[in-house]
């Protein structure tokens, strides 16, 4: 997707959740001061639950909208990990914000279950959402094809920041570029959004960014080779490798939870 159409996105998404963020609080307005205070929260809970659905699905439909637009009207598997990234990151921060809220002495006993039930019903609106995504792509996928263009001197880059990876980045780069070229878009939009995540945390230390590289850097250039001419066992080995390397990163985890399962249909790892 080219930048104007990511600002264009990310515009709409600012307004639309602006919106929703002053219909919510006149809303919680109106319900403050209305009966006993286990009532008021479960009043609260649900008008929040309720606004972060709209936002989370407001979310979706702006970025399912511009993917499609840069893609001949169809998602690909690329996509809908981003897509689905971008409600994550919408539900998480609200979930954040509502069950960390400052204590007071109005604050029901109950309160610790209550969280729990958000934390669960937070999880079965996202899970909707990409149910409602993994349809939407699976019926795209059933229609016929128009001809899909790929300009043959498409290059990708990944911005290092100031780490010096050495060749790691350059070994990468080249084959992403070969890749997409080969009509592989979603494995390179894979590897390129780990090793660009891993280039920019800040929760990593050098070394251990540049042992990552090393690992996406050797799935890169196993990915460009042909089927038969790549090795089952050094992929395997690579691919148990890189989830322990990651660790607990939180992005980076996100990050391999959604493409993990790209490389592993490419690479036909059972």
């Amino acid at each position: 997707m080219n930048v104007d159409l990511q600002n264009l996105a990310r515009l709409k998404v600012s307004r639309e959740l602006q919106r929703l963020n002053d219909a919510k609080h006149e809303e919680l307005q109106r319900s403050v001061g209305s009966g006993r205070l286990g009532a008021a929260l479960d009043a609260r809970t649900q008008i929040e639950l309720k606004y972060l659905e709209l936002a989370c699905r407001a979310a979706c439909d702006i970025w399912t909208e511009a993917f499609e637009n840069s893609n001949n009207e169809r998602l690909t598997q690329a996509d809908l990990n981003r897509i689905y990234l971008r409600v994550l990151e919408i539900a998480r921060s609200r979930h954040s914000a509502l069950v960390n809220s400052p204590r007071t002495a109005d604050t029901p006993p109950n309160f610790t279950a209550v969280a729990r039930n958000v934390a669960q019903e937070i999880d079965a609106i996202v899970g909707k959402i990409r149910q409602d995504l993994l349809i939407r792509y699976q019926e795209q996928r059933l229609r016929p094809s128009r001809e899909r263009s790929m300009p043959s001197d498409m290059h990708i880059t990944i911005n290092a920041g100031n780490v010096n990876f050495g060749t790691q980045v350059g070994t990468i780069e080249a084959a992403l570029t070969k890749i997409v070229n080969q009509g592989q878009t979603d494995v390179a939009i894979a590897l390129h959004d780990l090793a660009d995540g891993v280039a920019r945390t800040k929760e990593l230390q050098e070394e251990q960014k540049k042992e990552i590289m090393e690992i996406l850097a050797e799935l890169a250039s196993q990915a460009e080779r042909q089927a038969q001419s790549r090795s089952k066992g050094v992929i395997r080995s690579l691919m148990g490798r890189l989830p322990l390397a990651i660790g607990l990163v939180a992005d980076l985890t996100t990050l391999w939870q959604a493409y993990g399962p790209v490389l592993v249909k490419f690479f036909d790892l059972k």
